[in-house]
């Protein structure tokens, strides 16, 4: 995550202070299951399922309740 676009903002609300401190400073690279278990993706999927994974996402989105998903 670049620390820019409220990245310094977000960060260390989602890992934590000393934890988000870490990665800014180090720049080190974390794979998908580290990222999962920060908290910073919601799941993670194999990268052949990745587009049917996003389309039943938004599809399971767009058939809720479009007043309180907009709101």
């Amino acid at each position: 995550m670049f620390p820019d676009y409220g990245g310094t903002f977000f960060l260390p609300e989602l890992v934590g202070p000393a934890k988000a401190a870490e990665m800014f400073y180090t720049g080190d690279m974390i794979n998908a299951v580290e990222a999962m278990r920060l908290g910073i993706v919601n799941r993670v999927v194999p990268a052949a399922q990745l587009e049917s994974e996003a389309l039943a996402l938004a599809q399971k989105i767009a058939s809720g309740p479009g007043i309180a998903i907009r709101a």
